[in-house]
């Protein structure tokens, strides 16, 4: 058997090569199994977190709407109600304010507290 090994020992260094290899190969196999669930349950928390902020957009986009057409009828109303040309001019600058962030609430609020000083539309 020994004078076996000696003279084919080509053979048994691939058996034990392929051996380990198949070793190795079922180990990272279970690795590459365990990284996939992983990944998977990170994409399902990614697309649980994305759809949330979705809902959360459109409540914003949704919000920011209502004060746009509150504000929009509010100056409408001033500015049919405006006696003066100044009082119409400035009407009218409001609502071109208004027009470029209709769809920001923080905008609004900001376009008409510091450019107007308006806190609450009547």
């Amino acid at each position: 058997m020994l004078a076996w090994l000696k003279d084919k020992w080509e053979f048994v260094a691939a058996g034990v090569a392929v051996l380990f290899v198949f070793v190795l190969g079922r180990k990272s196999k279970s690795v590459d199994l365990e990284v996939a669930k992983e990944i998977s349950d990170n994409k399902d928390e990614e697309l649980k977190v994305e759809r949330d902020l979705s809902a959360n957009e459109k409540l914003k986009i949704a919000q920011a709407h209502k004060k746009y057409t509150d504000s929009r009828i509010a100056l409408r109303s001033q500015y049919r109600a405006a006696q003066t040309e100044l009082e119409r001019t400035t009407a009218q600058r409001k609502m071109e304010l208004l027009e470029t962030a209709k769809d920001n609430p923080e905008e609004i609020d900001r376009i008409l507290m510091e450019e107007f000083n308006i806190s609450k539309l009547k």
